[in-house]
């Protein structure tokens, strides 16, 4: 019988890089199957060596520690220095971050015909289009595949607004007429499409005929 899962991963922990300890019966109860272990100083170290968000707020910089890219099986470690004063476009595009990210979440959680919608779309792209790599530019935005939800909805409602900006934009700088941070927040219309799934809800009273009949 091949072991579970979660004996695979304390096996393999216990004979590298950690030690399981149990708790004495008068320790405060918790939930069934939670065991508690023990690091090796190893990782300790490790830990206290990586910087931490609040040493990073406090210097404005931080230590990365990441994958390389270039030299694949390698890791590379450099400083990244926060700036001192952020441009107006990228503040501009953080919000407009900010502004897909809600709506992508409010649709996430929403249950009505024009999140249906979303979702059929979502399930389109995905059976539809190729798999989509970091690698691929030349490939349009519109045309890469998403494999989650939330990734797709986001996408479609952050490139959508960046281009409704951007147009708004190049109108502003044609008629050279001054603009505020609300005058572009009333630019960014919503997100609109053309329903794929025709939906006729029946009436209640067909509905009860049909139960009837076959039952």
């Amino acid at each position: 019988m091949s072991k579970h899962l979660k004996t695979k991963i304390i096996d393999a922990l216990a004979t590298s890089c950690a030690i399981f300890v149990s708790l004495p019966p008068s320790a405060t109860p918790h939930s069934k199957g939670v065991r508690f272990l023990i690091f090796c100083e190893g990782i300790n170290m490790v830990r206290k060596a990586m910087d931490m968000n609040a040493d990073g707020r406090k210097y404005k910089k931080r230590i990365i520690v990441r994958p390389s890219r270039h030299r694949l099986g390698l890791h590379e470690l450099y400083t990244y220095h926060f700036p001192k004063t952020w441009s107006k476009a990228c503040v501009a595009n953080r919000e407009l971050i900010k502004t897909a990210q809600r709506r992508a979440h409010a649709i996430e959680r929403d249950h009505s015909l024009a999140a249906l919608e979303w979702r059929v779309r979502f399930l389109h792209q995905l059976y539809s289009l190729p798999v989509w790599y970091k690698d691929m530019k030349d490939v349009p935005v519109n045309q890469r595949r998403y494999p989650h939800f939330y990734a797709y909805v986001f996408a479609t409602i952050y490139y959508s607004l960046r281009t409704s900006a951007q147009q708004a934009e190049q109108n502003t700088q044609q008629t050279d007429l001054p603009t505020t941070d609300s005058d572009k927040d009333n630019s960014l219309p919503e997100v609109t499409f053309q329903p794929i799934t025709l939906y006729h809800p029946r009436p209640f009273t067909q509905h009860r005929r049909w139960r009837m009949k076959t039952g």
